[in-house]
């Protein structure tokens, strides 16, 4: 087994990947129910509802990269007098990892993370309020987010307009040092506008701020040093230094048109920007379909995401610097995504449920890194770059009641 050090290097080194998992998954999820959404939208009145009712269980893996991440959740909503939706949500994720940040000097770790979210909307005529708590615990990294929102209909619910805002405060310990803890505090502002341009074609938009302050960096990742020659395998390593400040901005266009064949298509288009010299582009295009009867709903969609790397990053430097970081996340980089979903409804107005659907979906993900080299000393790939490629799968069952 690796000494203690080697493992807590592991928990904090996933963290990016298992973030970045989480909003796959929240992306594929929402893609399930785009088609039945934009339906309602094209062809009922255009007055501001609450949330369904609704019950979700879905199993959840993440697999590559050496990096395995698997678990239950759970979501239920319930809404009281038309008013007021109340939304309680529990995920869970088991890991295990030997990912290339930590197998030279670890070895296979499993870790445990658990967040719980509660929520309420409340609605009053055209405006939506809503408001929420997430808290999520592992044993080296706690985090606690609050959040608020409203969204108001306008020009006879044609156009939709949203602001929020959150605020997360996270504590960071280490399991080798029981005197260490650092702070981190995050503030997230958003806009949105949403615009029905005709009985098919709606057209949204958004704008988000991000306020990060704090100890910013792994506590337990190295720099390499290699004295001007990038090719040494016994370099120097130093800890991680980033800057205790971040601001980030990105703005994202989307479009979904419906077509007479039961079927939607959409793309968007994301640019995301950072006081830390990264910049990035995401381009996604999806396409829904209805089949038979409208109790299937195939979903399919493809991603491509480049990332510039951050100022203060490098492979190796020659000498230590005031800001030095080795993450892959900070690197440039680029990924791509393709992924199918299918849905199928079944037990309408069935006692108690007004409606159920089994969910099941993949997608295949390939990231290739630029400047992030493999040091694993064993292995023929030694300083060349690293890539890697990962499955996401999920299965859910939702009822509406």
């Amino acid at each position: 087994m690796a000494p203690e050090s080697a493992k807590a290097e592991v928990v904090v080194a996933t963290n990016t990947m298992i973030r970045l998992k989480q909003l796959f998954s929240l992306f594929v999820s929402a893609c399930l129910i785009t088609a039945s959404t934009l339906s309602f939208l094209v062809s009922e009145s255009y007055a501001a509802v609450l949330p369904e009712d609704r019950t979700d269980l879905m199993v959840h893996n993440y697999e590559g990269g050496g990096l395995t991440v698997n678990g239950p959740a759970l979501l239920v909503r319930k809404s009281f007098a038309d008013t007021v939706s109340v939304r309680v949500n529990y995920y869970v994720d088991n890991i295990t990892s030997a990912s290339i940040d930590v197998v030279t000097t670890a070895s296979k770790y499993n870790e445990f993370r658990e967040e719980f979210s509660t929520g309420v909307d409340y609605l009053y005529e055209s405006t939506l309020f809503n408001a929420g708590f997430t808290k999520s615990d592992e044993n080296d990294y706690n985090a606690s987010t609050f959040n608020f929102g409203v969204a108001q209909e306008v020009f006879g619910g044609l156009t939709t307009v949203s602001m929020g805002y959150a605020h997360g405060q996270d504590i960071i310990t280490m399991v080798t040092d029981l005197t260490f803890e650092e702070d981190v505090a995050r503030d997230q502002f958003t806009l949105g506008i949403s615009q029905v341009l005709t009985k098919s074609f709606i057209l949204s938009g958004s704008y988000e701020a991000i306020s990060d302050q704090g100890f910013l960096n792994n506590p337990y990742r190295s720099a390499r040093i290699d004295g001007g020659n990038p090719l040494t395998i016994n370099s120097a390593t130093v800890p991680e230094v980033y800057p205790e400040t971040r601001r980030s901005q990105a703005v994202s266009v989307t479009g979904k048109q419906y077509l007479p064949i039961k079927g939607t298509i959409s793309g968007s288009v994301r640019y995301f920007t950072d006081t830390w010299g990264i910049t990035a582009q995401n381009i996604e295009l999806g396409y829904s379909q209805y089949l038979g009867s409208q109790s299937w709903i195939i979903d399919t969609h493809v991603r491509f995401y480049n990332q510039g790397k951050a100022t203060f990053y490098e492979d190796s430097f020659v000498s230590p610097q005031r800001y030095m970081a080795r993450d892959k996340e900070l690197s440039k980089f680029k990924s791509y995504g393709v992924g199918a979903s299918v849905s199928y409804k079944f037990l309408e107005d069935w006692y108690f449920l007004d409606k159920s659907s089994a969910n099941l979906s993949v997608e295949y993900l390939q990231f290739d890194y630029d400047n992030f080299t493999d040091l694993r000393v064993n292995e023929s790939t030694y300083l060349k770059p690293y890539s890697f490629n990962a499955v996401v799968i999920e299965a859910f069952l939702s009822l509406w009641y």
